[in-house]
Order: structure tokens, then sequence, then C-alpha cells
């Protein structure tokens, strides 16, 4: 999928920048070229390094752990609320508007979900598999890349031919809310009928798109700062994932949801 900023229209309708008009196709290529330097600024795409020529390292939670979570979300997401305990619920948002189609914010609520960081404690007590899922990652990561990391916010997300308009994301960065967001951890928790198309992302730059493992707990991990975006997707299925976002931490303060 070419980017919506890489400049629709040709040349057709220049844009202005400062005193100067520029086309609109000229400006698209020189915005795409920029993400495509500011990925690789840091070495290869994705760097530290995947064996993926998208720059995505794949990975994979437990799958009981992917089922159960995906299990309850299909049981108790119900329009755009997710009950967590008798006296919290987590919501859809509605204003984001980066999706590979024209944004629908009313689909956007139903086939979203906003895990806050102050949401964290009831979301691991009364979301089935999260918790596992979190702490597997949690461990991957440190091991991987020799740091320390806490789990900072999470989204659930439904994501499917029927949902481009809300989940199906353009190109951006996971760390347009939160600067210090490091890693971004995408996890697929239903698994894929036979034979099925698999899910696919990207990111600007790399040479391959990424395709996620069959299996439910398969994973997509990148530097949350890396310009990416969503694949049209080939399946006519719908799939349950959550996107866990990290941020380096003190050890002595790991776990701590604190903001």
């Amino acid at each position: 999928m070419t980017p919506s900023s890489s400049g629709g229209g040709g040349g057709a309708d220049p844009a202005w920048v400062g005193a100067s008009r520029i086309p609109t196709k000229m400006l698209g290529e020189y915005v795409f070229r920029g993400r495509v330097d500011f990925n690789k600024s840091g070495g290869p795409v994705g760097a530290p390094p995947s064996e993926h020529p998208s720059g995505v390292v794949g990975l994979n939670v437990e799958a009981v752990d992917a089922l159960r979570c995906a299990h309850h979300l299909q049981k108790q997401w119900r329009d755009g609320q997710l009950p967590l305990g008798p006296q919290q619920k987590a919501f859809g948002w509605t204003t984001y508007g980066k999706t590979l189609v024209p944004h629908d914010a009313e689909q956007q609520r139903l086939n979203t979900l906003l895990l806050t960081n102050v949401m964290l404690p009831a979301v691991r007590k009364h979301l089935p598999g999260f918790t596992a899922i979190e702490a597997s990652l949690v461990k991957w990561l440190n091991a991987y890349y020799q740091t320390n990391v806490e789990l900072f916010y999470a989204h659930g997300l439904r994501q499917g031919p029927h949902t481009l308009k809300s989940t199906g994301f353009d190109v951006h960065q996971d760390t347009e809310d939160f600067d210090f967001i490091e890693y971004t951890v995408v996890v697929k928790l239903t698994p894929d009928a036979a034979h099925e198309a698999p899910s696919k992302m990207r990111v600007v730059g790399g040479t391959g798109h990424f395709s996620y493992g069959p299996e439910a707990g398969a994973c997509g991990l990148f530097r949350a700062r890396l310009y990416h975006a969503s694949v049209l997707p080939e399946s006519p299925k719908e799939h349950f994932k959550i996107a866990y976002f990290f941020r380096k931490c003190d050890p002595s303060s790991a776990g701590s949801g604190d903001a």
C-alpha cells in the first residue's frame, strides 16, 4: 500500500511550503524519502537486527495465553466497551485519523480499546492471558536487547477488511502520544484458518512486508519510533490483536505502573 502522504494527484494540486508552491507528488516523495532515511539513521531498518527484510522481529508467546485473551474479548467486548471489574470499563477511541481509507469515528469506537497506564492493574486482573503475555514479552525484550523495560499501556484491536476505516493504519509512529515509548509488540490473539492469507504490516524503507505467523500468539516486534503501517488484508477474516507499548525503566521500578 502506497502511503497517502506519498502524493496522490500527480502534482495537480500544489501545496504551499514556506513561500513556495510544491507539487503534491514531489512533496510526497520528499516526505517518504525523509521517513526512509529516518528509519535507517540508526543502522539497518529495525536495528537492533532482525532477520526479516521488513525490519520487524518475529516471536511468539504461548498460544494458550493468546487464546484465553481472545475468547474473553470475543465474549465481553461489546458496543465499544470492555468491563474491567464491577466499576471500570475500557473504551475505544474515535479521533485517530491516520487510517488507510477515510476515517470513521464510530467504527473506531467499536473496534479499538485504549488500555491506559492507570487501567493496567485492572486489565491484568480481569483480562485473562494479558498478564502472562506481558511477562513473556518483558522477559524476551530484556534478554534480546540487554535492557530493562516495563509496559506503559496497550491497545486492543479488531483488524480485517471491514475495519480499514478504524484499525487499518496508514504511516505513523508509536511515539506520537508518548515520546518515551521504546518498543512495540503486536500480538495476534486469534489463529489463522487453514490456507488463510496471513496478516501483514510494513516498516517504511523495509524491503518486504512482515507476515504474522498463523498460530495464536504470533507477534511482531519493532522499535516504536519507526514509521510503519498496516498492509491491506487479503483474508476476509477478522483478527483480534493487542499492541503492547514498552518503555525503558530502572530495574527497581519495573512493574510499578507509575506514569
